[in-house]
């Protein structure tokens, strides 16, 4: 700044432009005077702040040294201080340095009149190391310093608010408890540096399979805890967990030694389990603890009863041994069409041979399944199955084949990577394959069901909507779902018999379903009276014991397409 320059400043506090000058460029903070959005003077502090030498700060104006999404509002704020003439004003900013670092900036602004212009003159402070160490003594007070995620002081108060939040919704929370199964092993082994390094791979691999929403911490030595908000059901938290799983499933080195961690982990709801913080900690506990009694490396929802915890334990092993032992099978029930008296498809049934139970239909472990966590696999056995028929018959029959499917499977992370694996060997059959949608299954989110049959009709699966009459489906969202049939509940075709109304019901649905020009299909049929009737209304496919029970697979190809 030229001697020239600061004697046309109206400012006399000093008998000379020198002392004024030294005192300027010497000062510990940095000082800076700005007119219409230039600098007219910097001091040496300012440019050693922000990186620039004398030369290089003259060709910048001040909104190169503001962040860009602070940048329009600081100069408006400048703006309005020097159009209103406002004394004195701060402003708080990030601030840009040369090399693209940010800097916290307190800058305290004047109002000058040199000439007829007004000047701004600033002092800026450079506050980036107090809030450094103040985000860093949050960081110490919030987050665990070993693995970088919040910790058990966090956990619970955020548990209390969200717990509070629930109740005022009547949303559900799940909350979840998992330790590292063998964990004292591994530090007797490799030593607590061992032990941590443990933790902090675990807990990196966690964190990259969660989401955003749910909130991650570590609680104790070896233990971590996990809150769900809002999940729709069992289902869900059983998908979280897998993915949990499987995120742990590659070896840890350790001293050149692989080591594979598996979690016990203990799993309570809100409201079910308890309706505050303490009883549902505590539920969760029990369940965790249940878990390792269990043999470790599984999950358990808390129940009252320990009997019930152990029986879903060893179901959900005994399942998985019988997908591996090949004690699955689809039976196939046939269904006719009303027109020609023909068999035009069927629907896969899944059946267990036990080894000491005998045959299980679906009603005598499906419940347990989905406690045990087992619905997503049995799904995938069934529509694999479908498949591999539909591939052997392709020559013989144009039969098309209905799978039912749960929720778990429809909503499953891992949905569009195993319709992807199956689609190398099958796609050309996808067609041919029906999958059968519960009303309550579209009840949850609609918009991610659409986009997720919207996902499925591109792969070629076609779509019906099963168990239809019971839930709250509207025809209106018939219309914008891809769905071709509609499969009248069960319920209805028992009374169409004995009652009216159960009649009038039946033929309602049918007649809406052909105005949106939808198949109609009735399940449950078990006698020409009802058949009859079904004909009568315009019904276009039955199904029931009235033409045949759901065969083993060699069966029906020798009763129902053996020409």
């Amino acid at each position: 700044m030229s001697n020239q320059n600061l004697q046309k400043l109206n400012y006399n506090l000093f008998d000379s432009v020198d002392k004024f000058k030294t005192l300027l460029e010497n000062a510990g903070v940095g000082i800076y005077l700005f007119s219409e959005d230039r600098f007219i003077y910097v001091n040496k502090k300012l440019m050693k702040m922000f990186g620039y030498d004398s030369k290089e700060i003259t060709k910048k104006d001040i909104s190169s040294l503001i962040s860009q999404e602070e940048r329009d509002h600081i100069r408006k704020k400048m703006e309005y201080q020097i159009k209103h003439n406002i004394e004195y004003m701060d402003y708080v900013f990030k601030g840009i340095t040369k090399d693209g670092k940010i800097k916290y900036i307190h800058s305290y602004c004047s109002i000058m009149d040199s000439d007829d212009k007004k000047l701004l003159m600033c002092v800026l402070i450079d506050e980036t190391k107090i809030i450094e160490a103040n985000k860093e003594l949050e960081k110490l007070a919030n987050y665990d310093t070993l693995t970088n995620i919040f910790n058990k002081r966090i956990f619970e108060e955020e548990l209390d608010r969200i717990l509070e939040l629930a109740k005022r919704k009547n949303s559900k929370v799940a909350l979840i408890l998992f330790d590292v199964d063998h964990f004292k092993r591994i530090n007797d082994s490799f030593g607590h540096k061992g032990g941590d390094k443990i933790l902090k791979e675990l807990t990196k691999k966690i964190k990259n399979r969660l989401r955003k929403s749910e909130l991650f911490a570590r609680i104790g030595g070896d233990e971590f805890g996990l809150i769900v908000e809002n999940f729709r059901d069992s289902d869900e938290i059983v998908t979280l967990i897998k993915r949990i799983q499987d995120s742990i499933k590659e070896q840890i080195i350790i001293e050149n030694t692989p080591i594979r961690v598996t979690l016990s982990i203990g799993v309570a709801t809100f409201p079910e389990h308890g309706e505050d913080k303490f009883t549902l900690l505590q539920a969760a506990d029990i369940a965790l603890y249940e878990a390792k009694k269990a043999g470790r490396n599984c999950y358990i929802f808390y129940a009252k009863n320990s009997k019930d915890l152990l029986e879903n334990i060893k179901l959900g092993k005994e399942l998985e041994s019988a997908l591996d032992k090949n004690q699955m099978k689809i039976h196939l029930q046939p269904q006719i069409s009303l027109k020609d008296d023909k068999i035009c498809s069927a629907e896969a049934l899944i059946r267990w041979y036990h080894p000491t139970k005998g045959l299980l239909r679906p009603k005598d472990f499906l419940p347990q399944a989905s406690k045990a966590g087992m619905l997503y696999q049995l799904d995938l056995f069934t529509l694999k199955s479908v498949l591999e028929f539909l591939r052997q018959i392709q020559d013989q029959s144009s039969l098309s084949i209905s799978v039912n499917i749960s929720n778990a499977l429809f909503h499953h992370q891992r949905l569009s990577e195993s319709i992807k694996e199956l689609e190398v060997k099958y796609g050309d059959l996808f067609p041919r394959v029906e999958l059968e949608l519960d009303e309550k299954l579209l009840q949850h989110n609609d918009k991610y069901s659409r986009k997720i049959i919207k996902y499925l009709d591109d792969c070629g699966f076609l779509f019906s909507i099963d168990n239809f009459g019971i839930g709250l489906t509207s025809f209106k969202s018939l219309q914008e779902l891809k769905v071709n049939k509609i499969n009248i509940d069960i319920s209805f075709i028992k009374e169409i018999v004995k009652s009216n109304k159960a009649v009038s019901i039946v033929k309602a649905i049918t007649d809406m379903s052909h105005a949106l020009d939808l198949l109609v299909l009735a399940e449950g049929v078990e006698s020409k009276e009802s058949l009859d009737i079904l004909r009568s209304i315009g019904c276009d496919l039955a199904q029931g014991y009235y033409f045949s029970h759901p065969l083993p697979v060699e069966e029906f190809k020798k009763k129902w397409l053996k020409n």
